[in-house]
This record gives structure tokens, sequence and C-alpha cells, in this order.
């Protein structure tokens, strides 16, 4: 079978890019410092950091105009939109049509994210991060025009770290952590099937070793998003440490390891992986139908290197499913 994707990304912008509540580092040249763990683990990715970490960083307040701020005195307000849009073409042999249909050339409004960021309370001690997205024009039937991507509440607790409450990114997979207009390459594998888009929960995380390290940990239960009962709802645990064994030149050298780990309880005692390949508006190729589970445990290894404008990241993902009923299945994905 033999399918090629031929993949154009049409725009991916922010229109209203604002930063406000900036925190400056003499170390890195007067570059921001990130909010939050989160952040700072996309700062410090492989993709943020090609070529030059110092230029990677934007160094002091950015925005088009005043108004997508505003400054209170118990909250902070920052504004943004980011619109994304793509054309994908296909070139297919005949085995490639019987096994998953005639593909068609498609472009496509993919999304478009409307983002509050700021500060709450008069001492600004809790941030807080709104999305909301339009789904675009070639979503199923069933599911809904707008949704909330992200609505999260975080605190730093002092020295344990930022706390952070809400719907979030779970502290796993590297290309996942990293913002979507963001990552290395067009799209993300298709390994992301293993791993969903956002939880529902509380993660920890900080930083350690002069920055050089990071650790996170987080619990998730989507019980708020759902139709279910909190009791009825699936629990989730993950774990991530990161570090920099070698970081020199301002971020024009560096080597990036991580390892996550991720333990999910099967949602109404069964899991569903389906994920279509590296281009947005192909179906799925990738479909393994509902089967029963009881529970999955996942482990993720990151490596990410940097030499001057040469860049290099790489992910592995393994997921051992515990499902007696189809002999305890095992998905790879790198």
């Amino acid at each position: 079978m033999r399918i090629a994707a031929y993949s154009a990304l049409i725009f991916a912008f922010p229109v209203l890019a604002v930063l406000s509540d900036e925190k400056v580092s003499p170390d890195l040249g007067g570059a921001r410092l990130p909010e939050t763990v989160d952040e700072r683990a996309e700062d410090m990715s492989v993709a943020s950091v090609a070529g030059s970490f110092k230029s990677a960083l934007p160094s002091g307040k950015r925005g088009l105009t005043d108004w997508t701020r505003y400054e209170g005195p118990v909250m902070t307000l920052n504004l943004g939109l980011l619109i994304i849009g793509d054309y994908n073409m296909f070139d297919q042999d005949s085995s490639s049509i019987v096994q998953v249909g005639e593909i068609d050339d498609e472009s496509e409004l993919r999304a478009g994210r409307l983002m509050f960021r700021g500060r709450l309370g008069k001492g600004r001690a809790w941030s807080y991060f709104y999305a909301g997205e339009y789904n675009g024009l070639s979503r199923e039937p069933d599911d809904s025009r707008f949704r909330t991507t992200d609505l999260a509440f975080t605190r730093n607790i002092g020295s344990l770290g930022d706390l952070t409450i809400g719907k979030t990114k779970e502290t796993i997979h590297l290309a996942r952590i990293m913002p979507g207009d963001g990552v290395l390459l067009m799209e993300r594998a298709t390994m992301d099937a293993l791993i969903p888009s956002r939880g529902t929960g509380v993660k920890l995380g900080n930083h350690a070793l002069d920055r050089r390290m990071t650790w996170s940990v987080g619990w998730f239960n989507d019980w708020l998003f759902t139709d279910e009962n909190f009791d009825e709802s699936d629990n989730i645990f993950t774990g991530r440490v990161t570090g920099l064994p070698v970081f020199a030149d301002n971020g024009q050298q560096l080597i990036h390891l991580g390892l996550a780990l991720r333990y999910a309880e099967a949602e109404d005692d069964s899991f569903h992986f389906r994920e279509p390949p590296e281009a947005n508006t192909a179906p799925n190729f990738l479909d393994t139908g509902e089967f029963p589970a009881k529970s999955s445990e996942t482990i993720s290894l990151e490596f990410g290197t940097v030499h001057n404008s040469l860049s290099f990241q790489a992910e592995y993902l393994t997921t051992q499913i515990n499902s007696r009923e189809v002999g305890d299945p095992r998905f790879n994905g790198w």
C-alpha cells in the first residue's frame, strides 16, 4: 500500500498575542521567565530553543493594540486569538484506496481559538487561562461547534512549585505539552491517539538545579465536563521529569531528556484509540474499535538536542492495556 500526503499549513498565527506581568531573568539576557512549570517545559523544549534559546523567548511585552490588555484593581486580562487553516493533498495506490477509500484533497478552517490570560487578586497571587475553540467545518456531526479547550487556575505555593486546577494538559508527552502552533513538524505523530488532548484535575510542578530540571505530577478526572458522576468517571495519574544535562552558549548547544508515566482507568470499562495520519483532513487510519479493558499504563521517553541551527527531537510511547478479554495488548508509538 502506498499513500503520500502533502500538507500545506496555510496559516497558523496569533492575531492578538499579548503577554504581561513579565518576569525578567538576568541569566537569560532579559528574556521572559514563564509563569508556570508547563510554560517552562514548552519554552525549554527543543522546538522552542532550536537555533537560539535567547531569541526563542519574547523579550518584553508584545501586542498589536492596547485594547487587548486590561489591568484593574483585582485582575488583569490579556486577549489572544489564534487561527489555523491548512490544505492537504493525497496520492494513493490501488491498495490504499481499497483499505481506506479514496481521500479527496481538502482545505479547512481548522480552528479559531480565543484565549484569555491574566492574574487575579490584589496581590496577583493566582493566574488564570481560558481558551475556547471553534472546531472547524470538518467536525463530526455529533461534535459541538464550540468547546472549552482550557480553563485553568494556577498559584505558586512556595517551595513546592506551581499548583494548577482545572482543564489543562496532562503532564506527559512532549509533543502534546508543546503548543499546537509550535510543534517541530507540521503535525503531531499518530501516537497522539494514546494520550488525550486535555484532562480536568490538579497538577503540581516545579523546577530545580538552576532550572536545568523540571518535575510535575497530576491527577485528572473529567466528570466536570461530562454527563457522568464523579464516582463513575475514570481517574488518571501522571508524572514527568525532564533535565538538560547539556546547556551551553545560551541554548545554542543543549540536550533534553525526559521520562513520564501515566496510569489511566478505562472509561466505562473500555478503550477506543483512533487517529488520522499526519494530515488533519484525512479519515482515521488507526482505529482499534471499542474493546473491553480495565486500565492502561503508559511510559514516555523524550530526547532532544540542539547544535546551533541543527535540532533533533524524538519521543517514544508504549502503552500496556490491562484487558484479559483481548489478551492484554500493547501499543507503541514514536
